[in-house]
């Protein structure tokens, strides 16, 4: 921890004098821009990292980085516009000393790739982000996976470089899930929901161009990037320096703990195994509880199917969850009140019991990569419906002559 006081204070001091050195030490009127990178941090929207353009004309003392990261939690509605995908983001501009120290302070690294680019190159390029930092063009709708800080930057440089822009993109695998999930490990009930909200589209292969969604993908891609023009082929990054290096942070006692959504899901299909088997030998009817369960159920498959049919978010439909997770389970909690209705909550329960077995004997074969813990909130649905077709059968056979 004391390194770590230590290594924030000399930054603070280094920002403090860097515009005087950086003037003196540059000759002539010349423009240099840098891909800037920053490391996750620990906040929910800081696990993906950062990514900034920065531009630097000494003569002129400019040293300023343009930020398409820039939102704000008191939007009317955040958080209803969050969930239906219609959050705007807008190009900020920002002194980069600034910028470095915001992000030294809260403990993540950040690299800097100075782009080997002409000044032609580098000129439409600061005239580009000026442009597109007007307060008429600056809000664009963002989109987690496909239009963020980091495809923004990699857009904004690849339209003003005069030549083919050749990346190295052997080493591109898996799937946009399987990246999410790389920089979640942290938090896994944030994963459980991002694989609760995102359908089977994150489960394609991912192509090269896709995974630069990542700020940290598209700092790899610019390392080994090579611009190609009809005379000359160079590299698109001349120097990589690391402008603040952090250190893992000492982990604070914890004052509860928190079990993660594995163990929350097994610890509930138990309960529920265990009081349908008290049901079905003591006859217990035990509607409240299926009320709260199917309502509890029907609610989250409410704004699962509000995701899927409402939103604006491109990967959230399809998604198999919505087969198992649906507001029609709020059909069975209001039915079982009704003697009118038993017809309904008895083919219901057959329905419900068939697809969700169907689910989990199909787990490895349908196209989207479950979380592990759905299965035990799948467990727990599938045993309250055979539970009801069990008790239902037992008491027919009561009814029977000579039984």
């Amino acid at each position: 921890m004391r390194k770590i006081i230590y290594s924030k204070i000399f930054l603070l001091c280094w920002l403090v004098f860097s515009s005087v050195k950086v003037s003196a030490d540059a000759p002539g009127d010349t423009l240099t821009v840098s891909l800037i990178t920053c490391s996750p941090g620990t906040e929910a929207y800081e696990l993906f990292g950062h990514t900034a353009i920065r531009i630097e004309r000494p003569a002129k003392k400019i040293d300023i980085i343009y930020n398409y990261g820039i939102f704000s939690f008191d939007t009317p509605h955040f958080i209803y516009r969050f969930t239906k995908g219609e959050t705007d983001y807008w190009l900020g501009i920002e002194r980069f000393r600034d910028f470095l120290f915001s992000y030294a302070m809260r403990n993540s690294s950040v690299y800097q790739q100075s782009l080997d680019l002409t000044q032609a190159e580098a000129n439409a390029l600061f005239h580009a982000l000026n442009e597109n930092s007007l307060p008429e063009n600056r809000e664009y709708r963002y989109n987690f996976l496909f239009d963020n800080c980091s495809t923004r930057a990699a857009e904004m440089i690849q339209r003003h470089i005069r030549g083919e822009l050749l990346y190295d993109s052997t080493s591109v695998q898996g799937t946009f899930r399987s990246l999410i999930h790389e920089c979640t490990q942290p938090d896994p009930w944030l994963t459980f929901g991002i694989d609760l909200a995102l359908g089977s589209r994150i489960d394609k292969p991912i192509t090269f161009q896709e995974s630069l969604f990542l700020p940290d993908n598209l700092m790899k891609a610019f390392a080994s990037a090579r611009i190609q023009t009809d005379t000359v082929t160079r590299k698109l990054v001349s120097r990589t320096d690391t402008l603040v290096s952090s250190e893992p942070a000492e982990p604070e006692p914890s004052t509860c703990y928190i079990p993660s959504p594995l163990f929350v899901s097994w610890i509930w299909a138990v309960c529920v195994i265990f009081l349908s088997v008290f049901q079905y030998l003591r006859g217990w009817r035990l509607r409240w509880f299926d009320t709260l369960l199917f309502s509890f159920y029907g609610l989250l498959g409410s704004l699962l199917f509000f995701l899927m049919f409402v939103s604006e978010h491109p990967a959230t439909y399809p998604n198999y969850s919505g087969f198992w997770l649906h507001p029609f389970h709020w059909v069975v909690a209001i039915a079982i009140w009704l003697k009118s209705a038993k017809k309904i909550v008895r083919y219901y329960h057959f329905i419900n019991f068939a697809v969700v077995m169907a689910l989990l004997l199909l787990w490895n074969v349908i196209p989207q990569q479950f979380n592990a813990a759905f299965a035990g909130w799948m467990v727990a649905l599938l045993v309250r419906s055979a539970s009801h077709i069990a008790v239902e059968q037992k008491s027919r056979l009561k009814k029977r002559p000579g039984i």
